[in-house]
């Protein structure tokens, strides 16, 4: 939202926001005025907090203009302490860059000349250009976690940049959620800070985060069993077909048998 409480109809508040340097005939321009006795204002409001450097007015081009003079440039957030950016004394030319004595935080920036005691008149100028950046509040980073108020934290451990609010989604886990869950039971996931898989793997994956693949025991033992970390107990047999010529039963021709947790379902599959 960008205002002022008297202004030009011809010439809305908006208009020295639209981008657009000063042109010979002025058309994209704002004109805040007041009411004798009442101070010429224009404000905006930047819609979330941002890091002020400094500020730029362009007056009209047909200047200068002695009613562009005399002004305070303030920020501030919704509390309404505002704080000082600068402040201009002589007419303004082509445009005039305030710096700020240091980098101010706020939501809304705020144009004010002093009011005149027997007149009313306008400050009329044709561009403000803000320079700064979205302001990332680092108190509102995990203690544990190192920030910057132009990237915000650094590294949300098991959440998303910038601010460490967000949860992962399901499947990725770690700083910014950058890693990808390995091979959790079905219809699980993984714990978003270190990407544990506390139910457990699925079959013929192992390790806490189930990222190690079990390889197929060989047909060197008539019984295998394989016991991994999570608790999951495989056995497997090997059983030989009759009929397969004794010259080929090393190739092909056997029944690979296994069952989880030891319940009664065995699964069959020809090798």
């Amino acid at each position: 939202m960008t205002a002022a409480p008297f202004y030009q109809k011809t010439y809305p508040a908006t208009g020295a926001l639209d981008g657009i340097i000063p042109d010979v005939i002025n058309t994209h321009c704002a004109h805040p005025s007041n009411d004798v006795g009442l101070p010429v204002e224009w404000w905006t409001d930047l819609a979330d907090l941002y890091k002020i450097y400094n500020i730029t007015i362009y007056p009209r081009e047909d200047g200068p203009d002695d009613k562009l003079q005399q002004f305070n440039l303030t920020v501030y957030n919704t509390s309404h302490n505002e704080l000082l950016c600068g402040y201009h004394h002589d007419p303004v030319c082509t445009h005039i860059t305030i710096r700020c004595p240091s980098p101010l935080i706020g939501r809304y920036v705020h144009f004010m000349r002093k009011a005149q005691a027997t007149k009313s008149e306008g400050a009329p100028f044709c561009e403000v250009v803000i320079i700064g950046h979205k302001y990332i509040d680092c108190t509102q980073c995990p203690v544990d976690v190192n920030c910057n108020d132009v990237t915000g934290c650094v590294s949300c451990q098991g959440s998303y940049q910038p601010d460490c609010k967000q949860s992962c989604e399901d499947g990725f886990y770690g700083a910014n959620c950058q890693d990808r869950c390995g091979q959790c039971k079905t219809n699980t996931v993984c714990d978003s800070y270190n990407g544990t898989c506390h139910d457990g793997c699925q079959i013929w994956w192992t390790d806490t985060k189930c990222n190690t693949y079990i390889e197929t025991p060989k047909n060197t033992h008539e019984n295998l069993m394989l016991i991994n970390k999570t608790g999951d107990i495989i056995q497997i047999g090997w059983e030989h077909i009759n009929g397969i010529a004794v010259n080929l039963r090393r190739f092909y021709g056997y029944i690979i048998q296994y069952s989880i947790d030891l319940d009664d379902l065995i699964i069959q599959m020809w090798v």
